[in-house]
């Protein structure tokens, strides 16, 4: 049994596997691994091949985190279906804790269908981090549901539920069990951009100045916003990278017609360590962004990274930024939106500007990890510690 109340070992759970390039949950372990010792386990993806069903459990180390990739066969829903779940689940904890001595163990989970975890791996703390409204990125009501008891699961049964913003905790109903940790960011690349240290990118549109976005396109995208810009920010070129989902028909054909316009420019989706170059090219940053089911609860990652960079932040409106109007321009609609563009040198000040850089230095990904471990470790000494 540990002797010690702190937190010598945290388990992250998540869908993704690991690519610290975009996700949140990849830069917290990697900030958690320069205090502890963090395992970093993504969902496999599901069987396709028969190939897929031989493969193995493996190891490696990346940024400081030990990363277990599980095989396919082990993909929840593949463990349902071909009923081995207790044997998965089984194989499953004696890897995932094979290298590792056991002392004082926190499991921290990412999204709601990996509440099985509860089940298959001891933990003297667990921990639910909240960083989506998931429930407004199903489509199928049966999947809405299963989700909503699987969530409901994980908030009635986790020691520490951390949630990115009070909004999302109060829609959630845990607004008095939910420690709120917004994003964090690496304050110490991004903010290289307000120094101007990195070349200019080969891909940048030169000749007018840019009000640029990084993130996914999809359905959260405003297209007509965009569409607009490009006819009345014509002196402006508009630049967005990242992956690009646009399947609804009309957004489809909107989007179709912006990458034919001549001031709109989708570059891709770039590495991490691509992105700072591109921020420091932006003369404005955006975030544009139509309010439904999923945005109306979000708090967006890329809006800290920007504010590291010192650079002018432009949005459309979201619930989260109300309290970080001091530090971005937020519009109600279109016209304002455009005219905060135009006019970012008048509305936009030094002030303003440090004011953004000094927010970002004290809410580095370090400090999110620090808060974390405070948290676990005051829970893990409220709990009965596990003796397996």
């Amino acid at each position: 049994m540990s002797t010690t109340n702190d937190i010598d070992e945290i388990l992250v759970m998540c869908l993704e596997r690991w690519d610290p390039s975009w996700m949140s949950r990849q830069s917290i372990s990697a900030a958690l691994s320069r205090f502890t010792k963090v395992l970093y386990t993504g969902q496999p993806k599901y069987p396709t091949k028969i190939r897929d069903l031989f493969s193995l459990p493996k190891r490696h180390v990346e940024d400081g985190v030990r990363l277990q990739e599980l095989p396919c066969w082990m993909n929840t829903h593949f463990e349902d279906v071909h009923r081995h779940r207790w044997l998965s689940r089984q194989i499953k904890g004696k890897f995932i804790y094979s290298n590792f001595k056991k002392r004082t163990r926190a499991l921290l989970l990412y999204h709601p269908t990996l509440v099985s975890y509860l089940d298959t791996l001891s933990a003297d703390v667990t921990c639910y981090y909240v960083v989506d409204f998931f429930e407004g990125l199903a489509v199928e009501q049966d999947h809405i549901q299963t989700l909503r008891q699987q969530e409901q699961r994980l908030l009635d049964e986790a020691d520490v539920i951390f949630v990115t913003w009070k909004g999302l905790a109060e829609k959630l109903g845990i607004q008095d069990k939910a420690v709120i940790l917004p994003h964090g960011m690496n304050y110490e690349y991004y903010n290289r951009a307000s120094r101007n240290e990195f070349p200019v990118p080969s891909d940048i549109p030169r000749g007018r100045p840019i009000v640029g976005y990084t993130g996914s396109i999809k359905t959260k995208t405003d297209f007509e916003l965009l569409q607009k810009m490009t006819q009345r920010l014509s002196d402006w070129n508009i630049v967005l990278m990242g992956h690009e989902y646009v399947e609804e028909p009309e957004q489809r054909k909107t989007f179709e017609y912006l990458l034919q316009q001549p001031n709109f420019f989708h570059l891709g989706l770039k590495a991490y360590h691509e992105l700072g170059a591109y921020l420091q090219s932006f003369d404005v940053c955006m975030m544009c962004y139509l309010i439904n089911k999923w945005t109306e609860y979000g708090l967006p990652l890329k809006m800290f990274e920007y504010f590291a960079t010192g650079k002018p932040v432009v949005s459309t409106y979201l619930p989260s930024l109300e309290e970080y109007r001091d530090y971005v321009t937020v519009c109600s609609n279109h016209d304002e939106f455009i005219t905060a563009v135009a006019e970012h040198k008048t509305i936009d000040t030094p002030e303003r500007r440090q004011a953004r850089i000094d927010f970002a230095a004290r809410n580095t990904w370090n400090h999110r990890a620090q808060q974390i471990l405070e948290v676990l470790t005051e829970a893990g000494s409220t709990q009965p510690l596990n003796s397996t």
